[in-house]
């Protein structure tokens, strides 16, 4: 005690991060009101972790719009080749008229234009209207992690469902949610596609993140491992672009690989100061690929090749954008911000959508409704045409609802609980 009282403190290793070394230091401080408080220390981890944990931060939402250009850097980088070159790639940030849907004191929804002195607000569906039943709750089992994906794959015209746990496994399951195989990775599976292996059964590509920071393709035939790419860095998505597959990184770097050999081909290195990329989906040939800050439109193959590499960056989200999902002529995304957000196909936004406690995780467009996962435990159930929550279930899950997919109509939804809960329409959806 009177070491501490002298100053004696225990050494802070050199890898810890700046941020968390600075409020060591507040906490360790000699006089109690040098000392941040519980909430304080809450606040400080709670921002810390959109940059260390991207999958963990929760900021509050933002509804700024600018318009501003930046030069981004593009490091293009061919098979066989170590050199790169860089390149001033275009970004332009659209800006917009938007509106806000949010839960009023009496109950309703209020959709507030942004600029205008009031809202028009309509009444929200009773809370306790049916629209999914629960149908079976299956229990993750010894050594299983919490659902961070889904994927379902037709192997032999029979569907499977493989989920991808934090702790490195893959459980494949058959439609009755039954377990047929394991497949076992050193580090966490965050991301699974299925990818076109030129014959009737595909290949499956797995990112890892955490110990392996790999990519892993299996052949789905006979469950063979076919290929591991090591990447060096957490990969967090992936998506197939033609003969390419795009992988989204924990540094925010987009690789791309080609799938008959596996090699490097380019690398967008930070696009737009991405921080982390969260998730990539393929839109009328256009790539939206959501980050640590917004949402950014790259076209791989522009007409004009003189706009190659050009990024269109859309402003609005506030944290990491987990999920991306056409809905119609429409494209949803959502956020650890909290917040849900709707967008035109040319990446104009239409509105912001708050109801969700915690960061929202996933999202899933399916027999008409689009249903949102959050780290509050909730799955909640979106009309897409009025923009309106019309259901919910409060505790889907004990911890965060991590994905979702549907599965021959019914809903899967995974959660960091490690479980699986299977929901059926009711008789009127």
């Amino acid at each position: 005690e009177d070491e501490i009282k002298k100053g004696l403190r225990p050494t802070i290793p050199e890898t810890c991060p700046e941020a968390y070394r600075q409020l060591i230091v507040q906490c360790w401080a000699d006089h109690v009101d040098d000392r941040p408080t519980f909430s304080e220390i809450l606040q400080s981890l709670s921002q810390f972790s959109d940059s260390f944990l991207p999958s963990c931060g929760e900021v509050m939402p933002r509804s700024e719009v600018s318009e501003v250009d930046t030069a981004l850097n593009l490091d293009d980088t061919e098979v066989n080749d170590s050199s790169s070159t860089n390149n001033g790639v275009q970004l332009s940030r659209t800006k917009s008229r938007e509106s806000s849907i949010v839960w009023g004191d009496n109950g309703e929804i209020s959709a507030i234009d942004e600029g205008d002195d009031e809202g028009v607000s309509s009444p929200a569906m009773a809370p306790d209207q049916e629209i999914l039943v629960t149908e079976k709750k299956v229990e993750g089992g010894e050594g299983a992690g919490s659902a961070q994906c889904f994927l379902t794959v037709t192997v032999g015209g029979v569907t499977q469902i493989w989920c991808g746990e934090n702790k490195g496994r893959i459980i494949i399951r058959n439609e009755a949610a039954e377990e047929i195989a394991v497949q076992e990775r050193s580090g966490g599976v965050y991301s699974l596609i299925s990818v076109n292996s030129g014959r009737s059964d595909p290949f499956v590509w797995s990112g890892c993140s955490d110990k392996e920071k790999s990519i892993v393709v299996v052949d789905t035939k006979n469950m063979k491992v076919v290929k591991t790419i090591k990447a060096e860095i957490g990969i967090i998505c992936l998506l197939e672009v033609d003969d390419m597959v795009w992988a989204g990184c924990s540094d925010g770097s987009i690789r791309v690989y080609s799938k008959r050999n596996y090699g490097l081909r380019k690398r967008y290195q930070n696009p737009g100061g991405a921080g982390v990329i969260g998730c990539m989906i393929l839109i009328d040939g256009k790539i939206w690929v959501g980050t640590e800050k917004s949402i950014l439109i790259i076209d791989p193959n522009p007409k004009d090749k003189n706009r190659a590499g050009e990024v269109k960056e859309l402003e609005g989200h506030k944290g990491v954008v987990h999920s991306l999902r056409r809905v119609g002529h429409e494209v949803w995304s959502c956020s650890t911000d909290k917040t849900i957000r709707v967008w035109t196909m040319e990446g104009e936004s239409i509105c912001e959508m708050q109801g969700h406690d915690g960061r929202v995780f996933c999202l899933l467009y399916l027999n008409a409704y689009v249903f949102s996962g959050s780290w509050d435990k909730s799955l909640f159930i979106w009309n897409p045409k009025t923009h309106k929550l019309v259901s919910m279930i409060e505790k889907a899950h004990s911890d965060g609802v991590g994905c979702l997919i549907g599965v021959n109509g019914k809903v899967w939804s995974g959660g960091w609980d490690k479980k699986i809960c299977i929901y059926r329409p009711v008789s009127h959806l």
